[in-house]
Protein backbone atom coordinates (compact mmCIF):
# COMPACT_ATOMS: atom_id res chain seq x y z
CA UNK A 1 0.00 0.00 0.00
CA UNK A 2 2.97 2.61 0.81
CA UNK A 3 4.53 1.48 -2.55
CA UNK A 4 1.52 2.46 -4.18
CA UNK A 5 1.10 5.43 -2.28
CA UNK A 6 4.72 6.52 -2.64
CA UNK A 7 4.41 5.69 -6.79
CA UNK A 8 1.33 7.98 -6.71
CA UNK A 9 3.21 10.77 -5.07
CA UNK A 10 6.13 10.49 -7.82
CA UNK A 11 3.33 10.23 -10.85
CA UNK A 12 1.97 13.76 -9.16
CA UNK A 13 5.27 15.40 -9.42
CA UNK A 14 5.97 14.50 -12.81
CA UNK A 15 2.61 16.21 -13.61
CA UNK A 16 3.48 19.39 -11.74
CA UNK A 17 7.00 19.67 -13.11
CA UNK A 18 5.61 19.24 -16.83
CA UNK A 19 2.75 22.01 -15.90
CA UNK A 20 5.63 24.06 -14.85
CA UNK A 21 7.67 24.02 -17.68
CA UNK A 22 4.83 24.67 -20.15
CA UNK A 23 3.73 27.59 -18.03
CA UNK A 24 7.36 28.96 -18.19
CA UNK A 25 7.25 28.69 -22.34
CA UNK A 26 6.60 30.71 -24.97
CA UNK A 27 2.51 30.16 -25.13
CA UNK A 28 1.55 34.08 -24.73
CA UNK A 29 -2.10 32.75 -23.81
CA UNK A 30 -0.97 30.08 -21.15
CA UNK A 31 -1.78 31.53 -17.61
CA UNK A 32 0.86 32.54 -15.18
CA UNK A 33 2.79 29.48 -13.29
CA UNK A 34 1.15 30.97 -9.74
CA UNK A 35 0.12 34.25 -8.21
CA UNK A 36 -3.44 33.67 -10.94
CA UNK A 37 -6.98 32.39 -9.87
CA UNK A 38 -10.14 33.27 -10.97
CA UNK A 39 -9.94 35.25 -14.10
CA UNK A 40 -13.10 36.74 -12.93
CA UNK A 41 -13.02 37.65 -9.35
CA UNK A 42 -15.87 39.49 -7.61
CA UNK A 43 -15.72 43.21 -7.92
CA UNK A 44 -13.88 45.20 -5.39
CA UNK A 45 -16.26 46.68 -2.98
CA UNK A 46 -16.03 49.78 -0.46
CA UNK A 47 -12.91 50.57 -2.06
CA UNK A 48 -14.74 54.23 -3.03
CA UNK A 49 -12.83 55.29 -5.72
CA UNK A 50 -10.13 53.08 -5.21
CA UNK A 51 -10.59 49.47 -7.59
CA UNK A 52 -7.89 48.74 -10.66
CA UNK A 53 -8.46 50.32 -14.06
CA UNK A 54 -11.08 48.86 -16.38
CA UNK A 55 -9.06 49.45 -19.60
CA UNK A 56 -5.86 50.51 -21.17
CA UNK A 57 -7.21 54.46 -21.24
CA UNK A 58 -4.63 55.01 -24.22
CA UNK A 59 -5.14 57.25 -27.32
CA UNK A 60 -7.51 60.27 -26.27
CA UNK A 61 -4.78 62.57 -26.06
CA UNK A 62 -3.44 64.13 -22.68
CA UNK A 63 -5.13 64.31 -19.70
CA UNK A 64 -4.41 65.33 -15.68
CA UNK A 65 -7.78 63.29 -14.47
CA UNK A 66 -6.87 59.14 -13.95
CA UNK A 67 -10.38 58.25 -13.47
CA UNK A 68 -11.09 59.09 -17.42
CA UNK A 69 -9.32 56.30 -18.00
CA UNK A 70 -10.99 53.60 -15.93
CA UNK A 71 -13.89 52.75 -13.71
CA UNK A 72 -14.46 52.82 -9.81
CA UNK A 73 -17.10 50.75 -10.03
CA UNK A 74 -15.36 47.73 -11.71
CA UNK A 75 -12.61 45.62 -10.13
CA UNK A 76 -10.57 43.84 -12.75
CA UNK A 77 -9.68 44.87 -16.14
CA UNK A 78 -12.28 44.56 -19.29
CA UNK A 79 -9.45 43.12 -21.52
CA UNK A 80 -6.09 41.60 -21.83
CA UNK A 81 -3.18 41.73 -23.80
CA UNK A 82 -2.57 38.40 -23.42
CA UNK A 83 0.93 38.57 -25.77
CA UNK A 84 2.77 40.48 -22.71
CA UNK A 85 5.40 38.53 -21.07
CA UNK A 86 3.89 39.56 -17.95
CA UNK A 87 1.55 35.86 -18.03
CA UNK A 88 4.56 34.01 -19.55
CA UNK A 89 8.02 35.66 -17.92
CA UNK A 90 10.17 32.54 -15.27
CA UNK A 91 10.43 34.91 -12.39
CA UNK A 92 6.78 34.32 -10.82
CA UNK A 93 7.61 35.77 -7.37
CA UNK A 94 6.64 39.38 -7.63
CA UNK A 95 3.56 38.70 -9.52
CA UNK A 96 1.22 36.67 -6.68
CA UNK A 97 -2.11 37.56 -6.83
CA UNK A 98 -2.89 39.58 -10.14
CA UNK A 99 -6.19 39.23 -12.56
CA UNK A 100 -4.90 36.68 -15.15
CA UNK A 101 -6.70 35.63 -18.49
CA UNK A 102 -9.19 32.50 -17.63
CA UNK A 103 -7.89 29.58 -15.92
CA UNK A 104 -8.80 25.94 -17.15
CA UNK A 105 -10.70 23.41 -15.87
CA UNK A 106 -9.12 21.35 -12.80
CA UNK A 107 -11.71 18.48 -12.43
CA UNK A 108 -9.52 15.82 -13.89
CA UNK A 109 -6.86 16.88 -10.91
CA UNK A 110 -7.09 14.62 -8.84
CA UNK A 111 -6.97 16.97 -5.13
CA UNK A 112 -7.92 13.95 -2.26
CA UNK A 113 -11.68 14.82 -2.38
CA UNK A 114 -15.39 13.76 -3.97
CA UNK A 115 -18.25 16.09 -5.43
CA UNK A 116 -19.59 14.46 -2.27
CA UNK A 117 -17.61 14.43 1.09
CA UNK A 118 -19.59 14.93 4.00
CA UNK A 119 -17.99 13.31 7.04
CA UNK A 120 -18.11 13.82 10.99
CA UNK A 121 -16.07 13.88 13.68
CA UNK A 122 -13.93 15.76 11.31
CA UNK A 123 -10.06 16.31 12.15
CA UNK A 124 -8.21 19.38 11.26
CA UNK A 125 -4.50 20.44 10.72
CA UNK A 126 -3.67 24.03 10.33
CA UNK A 127 0.10 24.56 9.74
CA UNK A 128 1.24 28.39 9.52
CA UNK A 129 4.61 30.10 9.12
CA UNK A 130 3.97 32.80 11.89
CA UNK A 131 1.78 33.87 15.02
CA UNK A 132 4.81 36.83 15.31
CA UNK A 133 2.55 40.29 14.58
CA UNK A 134 -0.99 40.82 15.57
CA UNK A 135 -2.28 39.78 11.93
CA UNK A 136 -1.11 36.83 12.28
CA UNK A 137 -2.79 35.93 15.75
CA UNK A 138 -5.49 37.56 14.70
CA UNK A 139 -5.21 35.03 11.56
CA UNK A 140 -4.84 31.91 13.70
CA UNK A 141 -7.71 32.84 16.59
CA UNK A 142 -9.82 33.25 13.56
CA UNK A 143 -9.17 29.52 11.99
CA UNK A 144 -9.23 28.20 15.77
CA UNK A 145 -12.53 29.72 16.75
CA UNK A 146 -13.99 28.23 13.77
CA UNK A 147 -12.71 24.69 14.72
CA UNK A 148 -14.18 25.44 17.96
CA UNK A 149 -17.39 26.26 17.36
CA UNK A 150 -18.01 23.45 14.36
CA UNK A 151 -16.91 20.77 16.81
CA UNK A 152 -13.59 19.59 14.60
CA UNK A 153 -10.58 18.26 16.48
CA UNK A 154 -7.79 21.12 15.95
CA UNK A 155 -4.19 20.59 15.65
CA UNK A 156 -1.74 23.87 15.01
CA UNK A 157 1.91 23.46 13.80
CA UNK A 158 3.79 27.14 13.28
CA UNK A 159 7.04 27.24 11.97
CA UNK A 160 8.20 30.49 13.05
CA UNK A 161 9.20 31.64 9.52
CA UNK A 162 11.47 28.41 8.83
CA UNK A 163 10.78 26.77 5.34
CA UNK A 164 12.92 23.52 6.73
CA UNK A 165 10.12 23.25 9.71
CA UNK A 166 7.40 24.04 7.33
CA UNK A 167 7.41 21.08 5.16
CA UNK A 168 8.10 18.88 8.42
CA UNK A 169 5.33 19.95 9.77
CA UNK A 170 3.66 19.45 6.94
CA UNK A 171 5.01 15.88 7.26
CA UNK A 172 3.13 15.73 10.70
CA UNK A 173 0.03 16.31 10.36
CA UNK A 174 0.11 13.66 7.05
CA UNK A 175 1.48 11.06 9.42
CA UNK A 176 -2.06 12.37 11.56
CA UNK A 177 -3.72 11.08 9.33
CA UNK A 178 -5.65 14.28 9.72
CA UNK A 179 -9.10 14.82 7.49
CA UNK A 180 -7.75 17.80 5.91
CA UNK A 181 -4.96 20.53 6.11
CA UNK A 182 -4.85 24.50 5.77
CA UNK A 183 -1.31 25.25 4.88
CA UNK A 184 -0.52 29.30 5.03
CA UNK A 185 2.78 28.75 3.06
CA UNK A 186 6.21 30.87 3.81
CA UNK A 187 7.48 29.24 0.38
CA UNK A 188 4.46 28.36 -1.75
CA UNK A 189 7.04 26.16 -4.25
CA UNK A 190 9.18 24.54 -1.57
CA UNK A 191 6.07 23.12 0.08
CA UNK A 192 4.24 21.51 -3.04
CA UNK A 193 5.81 18.45 -3.53
CA UNK A 194 4.96 18.10 0.56
CA UNK A 195 1.25 19.19 -0.89
CA UNK A 196 1.46 16.16 -3.69
CA UNK A 197 2.78 13.69 -1.21
CA UNK A 198 -0.50 14.54 1.58
CA UNK A 199 -2.80 14.41 -1.33
CA UNK A 200 -1.16 10.84 -2.47
CA UNK A 201 -2.02 10.11 1.07
CA UNK A 202 -5.75 10.63 0.63
CA UNK A 203 -5.41 14.27 2.71
CA UNK A 204 -6.89 17.18 1.08
CA UNK A 205 -5.14 20.94 0.96
CA UNK A 206 -6.55 24.05 1.12
CA UNK A 207 -3.69 26.72 0.90
CA UNK A 208 -3.51 30.18 2.61
CA UNK A 209 -1.98 32.96 1.73
CA UNK A 210 0.71 32.89 -1.92
CA UNK A 211 -0.85 30.65 -4.90
CA UNK A 212 1.37 27.56 -5.30
CA UNK A 213 3.19 26.47 -8.49
CA UNK A 214 0.48 25.93 -11.31
CA UNK A 215 -0.57 22.09 -11.17
CA UNK A 216 -0.25 21.56 -7.28
CA UNK A 217 -3.20 19.53 -6.51
CA UNK A 218 -4.48 22.34 -3.66
CA UNK A 219 -8.41 22.24 -3.71
CA UNK A 220 -8.07 26.38 -3.92
CA UNK A 221 -5.84 28.61 -1.95
CA UNK A 222 -7.99 31.42 -0.31
CA UNK A 223 -5.44 34.51 -1.66
CA UNK A 224 -4.86 37.70 -1.64
CA UNK A 225 -3.98 39.90 -4.19
CA UNK A 226 -0.86 41.51 -3.36
CA UNK A 227 -0.33 42.75 -6.78
CA UNK A 228 -3.59 44.32 -7.21
CA UNK A 229 -3.58 45.92 -4.10
CA UNK A 230 -0.98 47.63 -4.63
CA UNK A 231 -1.44 48.19 -8.41
CA UNK A 232 -4.42 50.16 -6.76
CA UNK A 233 -2.73 51.65 -4.36
CA UNK A 234 -0.15 52.72 -6.63
CA UNK A 235 -2.86 54.50 -8.64
CA UNK A 236 -4.01 56.39 -6.02
CA UNK A 237 -0.97 57.52 -5.33
CA UNK A 238 -0.46 58.69 -9.41
CA UNK A 239 -3.34 60.76 -8.79
CA UNK A 240 -2.95 62.92 -5.64
CA UNK A 241 0.16 63.81 -7.41
CA UNK A 242 -0.97 64.55 -10.66
CA UNK A 243 -0.38 67.94 -10.52
CA UNK A 244 3.14 67.43 -9.17
CA UNK A 245 5.74 67.87 -12.48
CA UNK A 246 8.61 65.71 -10.89
CA UNK A 247 8.05 63.47 -8.14
CA UNK A 248 10.16 62.06 -5.27
CA UNK A 249 10.03 59.05 -3.58
CA UNK A 250 11.07 56.04 -1.02
CA UNK A 251 10.27 52.62 -0.76
CA UNK A 252 10.09 51.07 2.69
CA UNK A 253 8.90 46.99 1.58
CA UNK A 254 8.50 44.54 4.20
CA UNK A 255 11.65 42.68 2.85
CA UNK A 256 12.92 41.97 -0.49
CA UNK A 257 13.06 38.23 -1.82
CA UNK A 258 9.72 37.30 -0.32
CA UNK A 259 6.90 36.72 -2.48
CA UNK A 260 4.28 38.59 -0.53
CA UNK A 261 6.39 42.02 -0.05
CA UNK A 262 7.64 41.53 -3.60
CA UNK A 263 4.09 41.44 -5.11
CA UNK A 264 3.15 44.79 -3.05
CA UNK A 265 5.99 46.79 -4.54
CA UNK A 266 5.66 45.30 -7.90
CA UNK A 267 2.24 45.96 -7.71
CA UNK A 268 2.21 49.52 -6.51
CA UNK A 269 5.35 50.66 -8.78
CA UNK A 270 2.91 49.15 -11.86
CA UNK A 271 0.27 51.07 -10.93
CA UNK A 272 1.71 54.33 -10.08
CA UNK A 273 3.71 53.87 -13.51
CA UNK A 274 -0.25 53.70 -14.93
CA UNK A 275 -1.20 56.23 -13.13
CA UNK A 276 0.83 58.56 -13.39
CA UNK A 277 1.68 57.91 -17.83
CA UNK A 278 -1.97 59.57 -17.81
CA UNK A 279 -1.70 62.63 -16.13
CA UNK A 280 1.07 63.66 -18.56
CA UNK A 281 -0.91 62.97 -21.58
CA UNK A 282 1.40 59.83 -22.24
CA UNK A 283 -0.59 56.55 -21.57
CA UNK A 284 0.43 53.35 -22.09
CA UNK A 285 -0.64 51.06 -24.51
CA UNK A 286 -1.71 48.50 -22.67
CA UNK A 287 -1.97 47.82 -18.77
CA UNK A 288 0.20 45.27 -19.07
CA UNK A 289 2.71 47.36 -20.89
CA UNK A 290 2.49 49.88 -17.61
CA UNK A 291 2.98 46.22 -15.37
CA UNK A 292 6.10 45.73 -17.25
CA UNK A 293 7.46 49.47 -16.96
CA UNK A 294 6.57 49.39 -13.20
CA UNK A 295 8.37 45.54 -13.17
CA UNK A 296 11.63 47.37 -14.52
CA UNK A 297 11.66 49.84 -12.10
CA UNK A 298 11.25 47.15 -9.81
CA UNK A 299 14.55 45.34 -10.59
CA UNK A 300 16.29 48.37 -10.28
CA UNK A 301 15.09 48.50 -6.61
CA UNK A 302 16.34 44.77 -6.40
CA UNK A 303 19.60 45.80 -7.96
CA UNK A 304 20.49 49.39 -6.43
CA UNK A 305 17.63 50.24 -4.03
CA UNK A 306 16.64 53.25 -6.25
CA UNK A 307 15.75 54.46 -9.61
CA UNK A 308 15.10 57.45 -11.60
CA UNK A 309 12.43 57.30 -14.01
CA UNK A 310 12.99 60.03 -16.42
CA UNK A 311 9.61 58.54 -18.63
CA UNK A 312 7.12 59.39 -16.47
CA UNK A 313 9.34 61.72 -14.20
CA UNK A 314 9.46 60.25 -10.94
CA UNK A 315 12.33 58.95 -8.57
CA UNK A 316 12.85 57.01 -5.51
CA UNK A 317 15.86 57.95 -4.17
CA UNK A 318 15.99 54.85 -1.48
CA UNK A 319 14.49 51.56 -0.55
CA UNK A 320 15.01 50.43 3.20
CA UNK A 321 13.07 47.12 4.26
CA UNK A 322 10.93 47.52 7.49
CA UNK A 323 10.70 44.03 8.32
CA UNK A 324 6.75 44.29 8.32
CA UNK A 325 6.77 45.87 12.02
CA UNK A 326 6.09 49.17 13.67
CA UNK A 327 10.10 49.40 14.94
CA UNK A 328 11.29 48.08 11.57
CA UNK A 329 9.13 51.10 9.84
CA UNK A 330 10.50 53.79 12.26
CA UNK A 331 14.01 52.39 11.97
CA UNK A 332 13.76 52.75 7.87
CA UNK A 333 12.25 56.07 7.93
CA UNK A 334 14.73 57.31 10.33
CA UNK A 335 17.08 56.17 7.82
CA UNK A 336 15.54 57.57 4.76
CA UNK A 337 14.66 60.68 6.31
CA UNK A 338 17.87 61.38 7.67
CA UNK A 339 19.47 61.37 3.83
CA UNK A 340 16.56 61.87 2.02
CA UNK A 341 14.78 64.72 4.20
CA UNK A 342 13.15 66.48 0.66
CA UNK A 343 11.27 63.31 -0.31
CA UNK A 344 7.35 63.72 -1.30
CA UNK A 345 6.31 60.02 -0.44
CA UNK A 346 6.78 57.33 1.34
CA UNK A 347 5.79 54.16 0.38
CA UNK A 348 5.34 51.22 3.19
CA UNK A 349 4.67 47.44 2.76
CA UNK A 350 2.07 47.37 5.52
CA UNK A 351 0.36 49.41 8.33
CA UNK A 352 2.27 48.67 11.03
CA UNK A 353 5.54 50.30 9.12
CA UNK A 354 3.60 53.27 8.37
CA UNK A 355 2.84 53.69 11.83
CA UNK A 356 6.43 53.49 12.43
CA UNK A 357 6.97 55.67 9.61
CA UNK A 358 5.11 58.31 11.51
CA UNK A 359 6.57 58.52 14.36
CA UNK A 360 9.71 59.01 12.73
CA UNK A 361 8.69 61.36 10.91
CA UNK A 362 6.90 63.25 14.22
CA UNK A 363 10.13 62.89 15.89
CA UNK A 364 12.17 64.41 12.61
CA UNK A 365 9.96 67.37 13.07
CA UNK A 366 8.01 66.50 10.05
CA UNK A 367 4.36 67.07 10.12
CA UNK A 368 3.17 63.16 8.29
CA UNK A 369 0.38 63.89 5.79
CA UNK A 370 1.70 67.48 5.41
CA UNK A 371 5.37 67.47 4.85
CA UNK A 372 5.64 63.85 3.76
CA UNK A 373 2.79 61.47 2.66
CA UNK A 374 2.28 57.61 3.16
CA UNK A 375 0.39 55.31 1.57
CA UNK A 376 0.58 51.22 1.86
CA UNK A 377 -0.79 47.83 1.30
CA UNK A 378 -2.09 46.40 4.28
CA UNK A 379 -3.26 45.04 6.79
CA UNK A 380 -6.01 47.29 8.16
CA UNK A 381 -5.67 48.08 11.78
CA UNK A 382 -8.34 50.38 13.52
CA UNK A 383 -5.43 52.61 14.16
CA UNK A 384 -4.03 52.80 10.70
CA UNK A 385 -7.17 53.63 9.25
CA UNK A 386 -7.75 56.27 11.86
CA UNK A 387 -4.69 57.53 10.40
CA UNK A 388 -5.98 57.50 6.96
CA UNK A 389 -9.13 59.42 8.28
CA UNK A 390 -6.78 61.57 10.02
CA UNK A 391 -5.25 62.19 6.97
CA UNK A 392 -1.41 61.10 8.05
CA UNK A 393 -1.54 58.25 5.87
CA UNK A 394 -2.89 58.89 1.95
CA UNK A 395 -4.33 55.44 1.66
CA UNK A 396 -4.31 51.83 2.43
CA UNK A 397 -5.58 48.62 0.69
CA UNK A 398 -7.11 46.38 3.75
CA UNK A 399 -6.61 43.07 4.48
CA UNK A 400 -8.36 41.22 7.08
CA UNK A 401 -7.17 38.53 9.11
CA UNK A 402 -10.83 37.62 9.74
CA UNK A 403 -11.82 37.27 6.23
CA UNK A 404 -8.25 35.69 5.17
CA UNK A 405 -8.63 33.17 7.59
CA UNK A 406 -12.33 32.54 7.61
CA UNK A 407 -12.38 31.38 3.69
CA UNK A 408 -10.90 28.39 5.06
CA UNK A 409 -13.00 27.32 7.51
CA UNK A 410 -16.35 28.45 5.34
CA UNK A 411 -14.76 25.79 2.74
CA UNK A 412 -14.22 23.47 5.12
CA UNK A 413 -17.73 23.49 6.23
CA UNK A 414 -19.11 23.28 2.99
CA UNK A 415 -17.47 20.64 1.42
CA UNK A 416 -17.63 18.37 4.90
CA UNK A 417 -21.30 19.99 6.30
CA UNK A 418 -22.77 20.27 3.02
CA UNK A 419 -21.55 18.27 0.41
CA UNK A 420 -20.06 21.00 -1.57
CA UNK A 421 -18.85 20.02 -4.68
CA UNK A 422 -15.10 21.47 -4.83
CA UNK A 423 -13.40 19.23 -7.66
CA UNK A 424 -13.18 22.49 -9.74
CA UNK A 425 -12.39 25.47 -7.86
CA UNK A 426 -9.89 27.64 -9.12
CA UNK A 427 -6.84 27.22 -8.04
CA UNK A 428 -6.76 30.48 -6.48
CA UNK A 429 -9.92 32.75 -4.68
CA UNK A 430 -9.21 36.03 -3.54
CA UNK A 431 -11.20 38.33 -1.70
CA UNK A 432 -12.12 41.74 -2.58
CA UNK A 433 -9.95 44.83 -2.99
CA UNK A 434 -10.67 47.50 -0.77
CA UNK A 435 -8.40 50.78 -0.85
CA UNK A 436 -9.41 53.16 2.24
CA UNK A 437 -8.55 56.96 1.66
CA UNK A 438 -9.59 60.25 3.47
CA UNK A 439 -12.87 59.62 1.78
CA UNK A 440 -13.91 56.25 3.10
CA UNK A 441 -11.61 55.33 6.00
CA UNK A 442 -14.57 56.43 8.72
CA UNK A 443 -17.12 53.53 7.15
CA UNK A 444 -14.25 50.78 8.06
CA UNK A 445 -13.53 51.60 10.94
CA UNK A 446 -14.89 49.28 13.75
CA UNK A 447 -15.03 48.18 17.42
CA UNK A 448 -12.74 44.93 16.37
CA UNK A 449 -8.61 45.50 15.77
CA UNK A 450 -9.09 44.65 11.99
CA UNK A 451 -11.76 45.27 9.12
CA UNK A 452 -14.11 42.78 8.04
CA UNK A 453 -14.13 42.02 4.64
CA UNK A 454 -17.16 40.84 2.19
CA UNK A 455 -16.59 36.48 2.58
CA UNK A 456 -14.87 34.92 -0.37
CA UNK A 457 -16.82 33.68 -2.77
CA UNK A 458 -15.52 30.06 -3.56
CA UNK A 459 -17.28 29.36 -7.40
CA UNK A 460 -16.56 26.27 -9.56
CA UNK A 461 -14.60 26.94 -12.83
CA UNK A 462 -16.70 26.96 -16.12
Amino acid sequence: MKNSKALIAIIITIVMCAALMAACGNNASAPPASGGGAASPPPASGGGDSPPPASSGGGDGPSRNIRDYWSPEDGRPDSYNESSPVYTMDNRVPWQGMFIPPEPSRAAQDKAIQPDNRKDNLRVGYNTWSVGTPFFVAQMNTVEEAANRNGWDFTYLVSGGDVTVQIANLETLISMDVDIIINHARNSEAEAMTIATAVAEGIPVIGLGSPYPLGTPVITTAGSMQYEKGFSVGMQVADHFSDVDFLTTALSPGTMGHTVSDSKLNGFLGGISYGRAITLGIPFDSREDAMMHGFGLFEQVVSSARFVDDLLQWEAVNSVPGSWSREGGQAAAEDILTAHPDIQFLFTDNDQQAMGAILAMRQGGFTPGVDILIACVGDGEKAAIEHVRDGEILAMALQSPYTWASGPTNLIRMIFEEGFDATNLPSVVFFDIVVVNGGNAAQWISDAEYSTLPDIQFIPLG
